[in-house]
């Protein structure tokens, strides 16, 4: 749909449609080229350290830390020279970020991702990812308050393929990213969901299906 493609693609998109559907995400404030918010009040508002997104910046691209405020007024020049808005958000701590694929609206997979530290500009490409650090688990052993929070999010999306991006900080959990056609690779995502590739494959069974009834 149009929304999971917004959702997915524009992190503004994203806060507003969550945020109005009642899915926790970090504390984010938006900065633009004419209505620029001074630094101290960024600080004062969200804390530090502080994230600063472009909004159209998927799976880690286009993400920088500001862990000062000599730091964060130079990202958001920097930002605000190729993008005429930034999200900055407050940074919540935790020892790593929750993967949880879905698959028309059902949860499909589940890893734990060991994510390097962001870096302090902000560059046009993924962030590392270390195929060593991320940990399958089967979803009965995911927190509930995960996977609730996955599900209200992915029901604002509707039916698909979707990696949704979490982080949990004792009993709260936030949403941080949602990505369409998530990455599955072979003893990584996979390792643990035992019925993966057979709900793929009815998935797009009944894809097919539909589409040739459609048409005839």
């Amino acid at each position: 749909s149009s929304r999971a493609i917004l959702a997915c693609s524009n992190k503004l998109y994203l806060y507003e449609l969550m945020v109005r559907s009642g899915v926790p995400m970090p504390p984010t404030m938006v900065v633009t080229r004419r209505g620029r918010h001074h630094v101290d009040e960024l600080v004062q508002r969200l804390g530090l350290p502080l994230m600063v997104k472009v909004p159209d910046g998927a799976q880690g691209r286009d993400l920088a830390m500001a862990s000062d405020e000599l730091l964060l007024a130079r990202l958001l020049d920097e930002g605000l020279g190729r993008s005429a808005l930034l999200l900055v958000q407050s940074r919540i701590p935790a020892e790593f970020d929750w993967r949880i694929g879905f698959l028309d609206g059902s949860p499909l997979f589940a890893c734990r991702r060991y994510r390097p530290e962001p870096g302090n500009r902000i560059r046009r490409r993924k962030h590392p990812l270390d195929m060593s650090r991320i940990e399958a688990l089967p979803l009965n052993e995911v927190p509930e308050r995960v996977l609730q929070t996955a599900r209200r999010a992915v029901h604002q999306l509707g039916n698909g393929l979707y990696g949704l991006d979490l982080r949990q900080q004792g009993r709260d959990c936030v949403l941080l990213e949602i990505v369409d056609n998530p990455w599955i690779r072979g003893d990584i995502e996979d390792k643990e969901a035992q019925d993966l590739y057979e709900r793929l494959a009815r998935a797009f069974r009944q894809r097919l299906e539909n589409r040739g009834q459609s048409t005839a």
